[in-house]
């Protein structure tokens, strides 16, 4: 995973510039600044129900248990703090696979988040500081069936995480959470959809990240 060696190379090379300024400067770290944070699930539990015409799909309710560690459920967050305590920003995520099994292709497959969060924190002394984070995020996955045939799965979820952080090195946290999220989707096909068919779910779990104050 790409992501996380190069956000922590960007605080580390940050961190020794910040603290040179702050000696000549003898300016007080208010707080405000871009953080930027690769977070991924430690442990989830997943429930996805299908439900036509108002009645719940028979055989459809899929429920996934899933442990982890910087393999699933990875995104990318970037927020700023516009005051001391209060910060707001961005969740992005993005993976494309493609291949072929003998002679045949295997189909594109897509998945992009796309979201708003943000941040309040409370400084708990001893380099911990509890955060409360609301989550508003849409969630999409493209299929290429075929070259006249395409399949997407939309979800709009909301929730929040809500954990603590430790500071391991100037600038750099280390973030353990807790976050529940629920959403509603729909299915299209080629651009067209049922009214009928009403997708739900469900995510709850322990989740860790890495963040970086620049």
């Amino acid at each position: 995973m790409l992501t996380l060696p190069v956000v922590l190379a960007l605080g580390l090379i940050t961190a020794p510039a910040h603290a040179k300024g702050k000696r000549k400067g003898k300016k007080k770290d208010d707080g405000i600044g871009l953080r930027l944070k690769v977070g991924t699930d430690l442990a989830s539990v997943d429930r996805y129900q299908t439900e036509y015409d108002g009645k719940e799909v028979d055989g459809a309710d899929t429920r996934i248990t899933g442990l982890s560690l910087f393999e699933s459920g990875s995104r990318l967050e970037a927020t700023y703090s516009f005051m001391k305590n209060a910060e707001a920003g961005l969740i992005l995520g993005y993976s494309q696979a493609r291949g072929t099994q003998g002679d045949a292709e295997i189909p594109v497959g897509r998945h992009t988040a796309l979201g708003l969060t943000g941040a309040y924190n409370v400084g708990l002394g001893n380099g911990f500081q509890a955060f409360a984070q609301p989550i508003l995020m849409l969630d999409s996955t493209i299929t290429d069936a075929s070259e006249e045939t395409e399949l997407k799965v939309r979800y709009t979820m909301v929730g929040a995480d809500v954990g603590v952080r430790w500071k391991a090195a100037k600038r750099i946290t280390l973030d353990l959470s807790v976050e529940g999220l629920v959403g509603r989707g729909k299915a299209t096909q080629n651009g067209e959809s049922d009214a009928k068919l009403k997708l739900k779910y469900r995510t709850a779990g322990l989740r860790t990240g890495l963040t970086v104050k620049l």
